[in-house]
């Protein structure tokens, strides 16, 4: 059933027809509320993944939207296995495909750091999708190569990504209570430092406050030095 929803979703997404747009988006629908109904097994996230991976390097109508929901529900079974891992309830997640799938998904989001697509406007929030993908598989196994992407979006200048791997610290650090390293620390510092995006900026002074390396005050210190650098009072 889900090979098949898949496979007529990218033959429509293909056809690039006008007449077809109303079918693809239902399709689309289709796909998400199977993902919500459906035990969660091996084929279902292969399937999903294959679309993904066809769909990535071709142009079509509706492209950006159609890898939203799809990561979207990546995501969201990412999230359901790390909270079914040790008790799985059979209704959700097929308990012996957990280990395999956790694999699966793990490599999915590593390689969606690989693509290089000229003129790609969706690839930073497509490696953001893969950090929180990461994130959650994260609660229950250990992924070193979670930590080596998120150095490598701390490090990216893309706000997107920064974003992104913030949450994964903040995610990693207040459910396990664990230290940063002094290279983390170093990149927010220079973060805060050379971002032209108080956003930005804010967000990472606010971890460091979360994570208990400097106090509000300090925090309030340093943005009031960063509005000063940037003329933006």
């Amino acid at each position: 059933m889900i090979k098949q929803l898949c496979d007529k979703i990218y033959e429509i997404f293909i056809s690039q027809t006008k007449d077809c747009e109303h079918e693809l988006m239902k399709k689309i629908h289709e796909l998400g509320a199977y993902f919500y109904t459906n035990t969660i097994d091996v084929s279902m996230i292969e399937s999903l993944i294959d679309l993904e991976q066809k769909i990535v390097t071709v142009k079509g109508s509706h492209k950006k939207y159609l890898e939203e929901q799809i990561l979207q529900s990546l995501v969201r079974e990412s999230h359901v296995i790390s909270i079914n891992k040790e008790e799985c309830d059979q209704e959700l997640v097929n308990k012996s495909d957990i280990d395999e799938i956790v694999l699966i998904l793990v490599e999915f989001a590593k390689s969606l750091f690989e693509y290089n697509i000229p003129r790609d406007s969706f690839n930073n929030q497509r490696k953001a999708f893969g950090l929180e993908i990461l994130k959650h598989l994260s609660d229950g196994y250990e992924i070193p190569e979670a930590f080596e992407l998120c150095l490598m979006a701390l490090k990216s200048k893309k706000k997107q990504l920064i974003f992104a791997a913030i949450d994964f610290y903040e995610h990693y650090v207040c459910a396990d209570d664990i230290e940063l390293s002094q290279e983390v620390i170093e990149i927010l510092d220079k973060i805060i430092t050379q971002t032209k995006d108080r956003s930005v900026a804010v967000s990472a002074l606010n971890f460091q406050v979360e994570a208990g390396l400097i106090s509000e005050f300090e925090a309030l210190s340093r943005i009031d030095e960063w509005k000063e650098k940037n003329d933006v009072w």
